[in-house]
Parts: structure tokens; sequence; C-alpha cells
């Protein structure tokens, strides 16, 4: 059972799922708020966090774990930091942030607390899979957390709506 959610974390996490789950949350969220502006965050999010991804990677040149038998091969680039933790961190994030500030904040602490397990386990399915390091996804976890922090500081202080419950 652990093999087959470390799978399916695996592809969530891909670009390929991360891009679906995205798309439909932004989505979702602009079409409550009659507003682009939750496109804008998402995208400017998901622009950094891929941009620092492959910054760092290619910088610091970490060989990955050879993964383990019988499951998905690791991808070929570097290993630090883990992009799939530090992606989920900040895209997951920063869509838990709009969600809570544009009218869900009845729900904050769960939706807080979901966001967490699922990054969580984004980053111990990477090591269970044997594609990182414990260090690869602790940096990841702390670098996409820390971005998508400083992404809702901007969007709370210099995006004009009157949707955003202060």
């Amino acid at each position: 059972m652990l093999a087959a959610l470390a799978h399916g974390l695996y592809w969530w996490g891909s670009t390929p799922g991360m891009t679906a789950t995205m798309v439909l949350v932004t989505a979702l969220l602009c079409w409550f708020t009659r507003s682009f502006w939750p496109l804008a965050t998402v995208g400017f999010t998901a622009l950094v966090s891929v941009l620092l991804t492959t910054i760092l990677k290619g910088r610091h040149e970490v060989i990955r774990p050879d993964g383990i038998p019988g499951g998905p091969e690791p991808p070929g680039s570097f290993s630090f930091p883990s992009g799939h933790t530090l992606n989920a961190a900040a895209l997951i994030g920063i869509a838990a942030y709009l969600a809570i500030v544009y009218g869900l904040r009845r729900y904050a602490y769960l939706i807080a607390s979901l966001a967490v397990l699922f990054v969580l386990a984004m980053g111990f399915s990477r090591i269970y899979l044997g594609h990182h390091w414990l260090s690869d996804v602790v940096v990841g976890f702390v670098i996409g957390a820390g971005w998508a922090a400083v992404v809702a500081i901007l969007h709370y202080y210099f995006v004009p709506s009157k949707r955003i419950r202060r």
C-alpha cells in the first residue's frame, strides 16, 4: 500500500500532475473571485519555484540515490533540492492561502493541515522511492514554504481586492 501511495505521489508531483492540479484549483479560484489575481499569483509562484529548483540543482550538482528495485526510475536531473517537494510546498501552500483568504477562512486549520500533510507525504515518497536524500527533501520543503510565504505576503499587501477577508 505504501508503494502504491508513493507511486501516486510521484505522478502527482510531476509536471503533468501538479499542472493539472493547479489548473483546476486556479480555475475554481478565478471563477469564485471573478478575478485574474489567483491566476497571476499561482503563475508567479510556479515560475519562480521552477526557476529556483532548476538553478539550485544546476549549482549544487548532487548525485541522486539509485532508487528502489522495481520502482520508477529516478529522473536524470541532479538531486538537490527535491523539485517535487519544493514545488509542492510552494504551489499547494499558495493555493491553500488563496482558498483561505478568498472565502474559506472557516476551514483554515483544515486546509492548512491538509496542505502540510500533502507536502510532507510528497517529500516522504521521494525518500521512500530512493529518488532523494533526506537533505534534498528538507531543503525543498523549507525553500518552497518560504517562497509561498513571500508570495502570500506580497499578495496580501499589494493585490487590490474587496473579496480578501482581512
